[in-house]
C-alpha cells in the first residue's frame, strides 16, 4: 500500500502549522487519514508533487465551493469546516474529502501535464492571446463569442475530468475499506452528494436499489475511464447542471456563468486598454463588443451577482483603471442595435448584486403610436423616418381628415433633398477618410500590439486566474 511521499508530506505539515493550528490539530490528522485512505489518492497527489503541479495547500475562500485548485500558484484550497468534519473514517463527510481531494488533483493534471493528458493551462494562455488580438483589431466590430465559447468547452471538460478523478479516488477508498470491488450502492452511500451524479438511487424508502447514469460505461473494478463518452457524460451530468443544482458563486450561480465571470472581467480590461488609440483612429467612434449571450448560456443576473470586477490595474499597480460605477457595453450579435450593459459589481454599492438596466432614455426610443389620439403632435424638425411614419399613423388613427391632411402636408414639406444633399456629403467624407484610416490602422495595430505586451501581463498579474471548483455538498 503505498505512503504518502516526504514531499507531499512536507506541503501537508505547511499547511497544517499556517492555517490549521499545528501538525498535530484535529484538522491535520484527519486531512492525513483521508489521504492515506485512498491508496489512488496518495499516488496521484505523490505524483502531481514530484512533477510540480502540486506545491502548496492553503484554506478554501469560497464558502460555496467545497475546495478548488489555483493553476498560477500550483495550490489546493480545502475547506476547514470539512476537515474538522472529518472525524471519522466511515463517514459520509470524509468521503466527500477523498473525492474533493481527488477532484482537485485531478484539476493540476488537466493543468501541468504535457498533452494531451495537459491542456487547460495551454488553452488559457490561447485564450488571452485571442483576447489580446481581438482588442488591438481596427474593425468596427470586436466579436468574442468565438473565444469565450471555446475557454468555456474547455473548462466544461476540465471539471468532467476532475470529476471523473474525484470518483476514482473515492472508488479507491471503499475497495480499501471493503477489500474487493465496491457496488454501486456503496459507493453511493460513501458519498451521496458526489456520486449522485454517477448513480442514481432509486425508491423513496429503504430498501433501494443503485443504477449508473446511462451515458457513463464504468470498468470492471468500478473505476472510470476518461473516455470521450464518459467525459460528455460528465459534462452533463456535472458542468450542466442549474444555478440552482450548482449553487456557485452567490450560492445561484452555474459554472458556465460562474467561469464566464472572470473572463468578462479579461475582455473588459482589454478593451478599455485600448479604447483611446481605437478611437483617436477612428474619428471618436468606439468597437463594438459582441457576445453571444444567449448562445454561450450567460445570464447578466448570474455573472453580476457573482461580483463582476471592471476594474484593474497597471504599471504595477500604480495605475488603477474604472470605479464602483463602471459599466460594459456589449451586444449579443454584430448587427444587433440594442445595447446591454455589464455592471462593475466586485465591490461598491452594487456588490454581489444584480443591476437591470432600465430603458427611460427618450432619444433611443422609437416614437410610441397613440392609441386614442384627440390631435397628433406637430412633426419636430429634422424628423428621422421613424417620426414620421408613427406621426402619419397617428394621425390616421385620430379619424380627423383636417389633422390627417396637416400631416401629410408637413411630411411633403419636409426637405428631403438636404437630407440627401447631407447623406451624400458625408459619404463623401467618409470615403476621403477610408484611405487615411487604413494607412494609420496597419501602424495602429503595430504600436497597440507593442503597447499590449507591455501592459497585458500587468492586467493578468492583477486578474489572476479562475479556480477550478468542486462544489458543496
Amino acid at each position: 500500500m503505498p505512503s504518502i511521499s516526504p514531499e507531499l508530506q512536507k506541503i501537508i505539515d505547511d499547511f497544517a502549522t499556517k492555517d490549521l493550528g499545528g501538525k498535530a490539530s484535529v484538522e491535520a490528522v484527519n486531512l492525513n487519514d483521508t489521504i492515506n485512505s485512498s491508496p489512488l489518492l496518495v499516488e496521484r497527489m505523490n505524483l502531481a508533487v514530484s512533477q510540480g503541479y502540486l506545491k502548496k495547500m492553503a484554506l478554501n475562500t469560497d464558502v460555496n465551493a467545497g475546495a478548488s485548485y489555483s493553476v498560477g500558484g500550483q495550490t489546493m484550497n480545502l475547506s476547514k469546516n470539512t476537515l474538522t468534519d472529518a472525524t471519522n473514517a466511515h463517514t459520509k463527510v470524509q468521503g466527500d474529502l477523498v473525492f474533493q481531494i481527488g477532484h482537485e488533483n485531478q484539476h493540476a493534471f488537466n493543468a501541468w501535464a504535457p498533452a494531451p493528458e495537459g491542456f487547460s493551462n495551454v488553452a488559457f494562455q490561447q485564450f488571452n492571446q485571442q483576447v489580446g488580438a481581438i482588442s488591438i483589431s481596427p474593425n468596427a466590430v470586436h466579436d468574442y463569442s468565438a473565444a469565450l465559447g471555446s475557454q468555456l468547452d474547455v473548462h466544461r471538460r476540465d471539471e468532467a475530468i476532475a470529476e471523473i478523478g474525484g470518483w476514482n479516488a473515492l472508488v479507491s477508498r471503499v475497495a480499501a475499506q471493503t477489500h474487493g470491488t465496491p457496488s454501486l450502492q456503496q459507493m453511493y452511500v460513501a458519498s451521496p452528494g458526489y456520486a449522485a451524479d454517477f448513480v442514481t438511487q432509486i425508491g423513496v424508502a429503504h430498501p433501494y436499489s443503485y443504477q449508473l447514469k446511462s451515458n457513463l460505461s464504468i470498468n470492471p473494478d468500478m473505476t472510470l475511464t476518461a473516455s470521450a463518452q464518459n467525459i460528455e457524460a460528465m459534462g452533463q451530468n456535472y458542468f450542466d447542471k442549474n444555478g440552482q443544482q450548482a449553487r456557485l458563486g452567490d450560492g445561484h450561480s452555474d459554472y458556465r456563468n460562474s467561469y464566464a465571470t472572470f473572463y468578462l472581467s479579461q475582455i473588459h480590461a482589454n478593451e478599455d486598454l485600448q479604447l483611446n488609440a481605437y478611437q483617436a483612429s477612428h474619428h471618436g467612434h468606439s468597437p463594438k463588443v459582441v457576445m453571444d449571450t444567449a448562445g454561450l448560456g450567460l445570464k447578466e443576473d448570474q455573472i453580476e451577482r457573482n461580483g463582476l470586477n471592471l476594474t484593474y490595474a497597471t504599471d504595477n499597480g500604480r495605475v488603477r483603471h474604472g470605479n464602483d460605477q463602471t459599466r460594459m457595453s456589449y451586444y449579443n450579435t454584430a448587427g444587433s442595435v440594442v445595447e446591454h450593459h455589464f455592471d462593475h459589481t466586485a465591490s461598491g454599492v452594487n456588490k454581489g448584486t444584480y443591476v437591470p438596466i432600465i430603458l427611460n432614455d427618450a432619444a433611443n426610443k422609437t416614437p410610441e403610436l397613440s392609441m386614442n389620439p384627440s390631435q397628433p403632435e406637430p412633426l419636430a424638425p429634422n424628423a428621422d423616418a421613424r417620426a414620421m411614419f408613427a406621426h402619419l399613423l397617428n394621425a390616421a388613427r385620430s379619424d380627423q381628415p383636417d389633422a390627417m391632411m396637416g400631416a401629410m402636408n408637413q411630411l411633403s414639406q419636409t426637405d428631403f433633398a438636404q437630407q440627401r444633399q447631407a447623406q451624400d456629403l458625408q459619404s463623401v467624407q467618409q470615403q476621403q477618410a477610408t484611405e487615411r484610416e487604413q494607412a494609420l490602422a496597419q501602424k495602429q495595430a503595430q504600436e497597440l500590439a507593442a503597447q499590449q505586451e507591455r501592459e497585458q501581463p500587468q492586467v493578468m498579474q492583477q486578474q489572476h486566474e479562475p479556480h477550478s471548483r468542486a462544489m458543496v455538498r
